[in-house]
């Protein structure tokens, strides 16, 4: 009875997360699957993370603290593995690596094709959105990005981002300093998907709240009547959420921070 009811509380907590941003691509019904069964809509937990989610208060951070997460380090360079699926056209293929190469050229992440190596990031169509495990969980571990949705630059490295071992800006215990979240403003039902949510183990790497990193959601995410959810306290930064240009500042110092990068 125990387990089964952990399995339905499992079921519950993760079925009502919140989910990547894709609504201004397309059709949110289109990617019923981002929208269910994901935690934070993008987040594939391992069991390690879900039990965490269940039993232990968190920091509210962002990178992931626990070595065993962390992708391998020979010399400078942090070695992450990959397949791509041949389901993808050459451009898609391209826009893949067009945001791996903005990685490498700010941190010392290396994504290498992979040859025998036992974990890698496998990157697939599977046809249900864009989401990701967090950090180097093992084996084959898909990093998801669903065509046509998905193929947004900063939305792929959002997704790299998560695999490399970074959670979503707005999940810090401290973001009601910097944001106000309007609960009237939230589609019905998705209110939890604004929850400060309840992992141990991450860190901020003594950088402040970055309302242009490219794991922050925009203003209007889940708006069910076009105002904002995610309010800035100063109107100023309005702009700068959501964004998915590029890294900013911030994604690039707490990426070579966490790995100890010297670039």
């Amino acid at each position: 009875m125990k387990f089964l009811t952990l399995q339905v509380l499992l079921f519950c907590t993760f079925s009502l997360l919140y989910a990547a941003p894709i609504e201004e691509v397309v059709e949110e019904e289109n990617f019923i699957g981002i929208f269910g069964n994901h935690f934070q809509g993008d987040i594939s937990l391992t069991p390690e993370q879900e039990q965490a989610l269940l039993t232990g208060g968190r920091n509210g951070r962002t990178g992931i603290l626990d070595l065993n997460f962390r992708w391998p380090k020979i010399g400078n360079l942090v070695h992450v593995p990959y397949v791509i699926s041949s389901e993808y056209s050459s451009k898609e293929r391209k826009m893949i690596i067009d945001a791996m190469d903005e990685i490498h050229e700010k941190t010392c992440i290396r994504f290498v094709p992979r040859t025998n190596q036992i974990d890698y990031v496998n990157v697939t169509n599977t046809n249900d959105g864009c989401y990701s495990k967090v950090g180097r969980v093992g084996g084959a571990q898909i990093v998801a990005l669903a065509v046509p949705g998905c193929f947004v630059h900063g939305k792929i490295m959002h997704e790299f981002y998560h695999a490399l071992g970074f959670d979503h800006m707005h999940s810090h215990t401290d973001r009601d300093s910097y944001v106000k979240i309007n609960f009237e403003n939230i589609e019905d039902g998705k209110a939890s998907q604004f929850d400060i949510v309840n992992i141990n183990g991450y860190g901020n790497f003594d950088t402040p709240y970055d309302f242009d990193s490219t794991m922050h959601y925009g203003p209007y995410f889940f708006s069910k009547n076009g105002q904002m959810t995610i309010q800035p306290l100063n109107p100023d930064n309005e702009k700068r959420m959501g964004q998915e240009e590029k890294l900013s500042e911030g994604d690039v110092l707490r990426m070579n921070r966490m790995y100890n990068c010297f670039v």
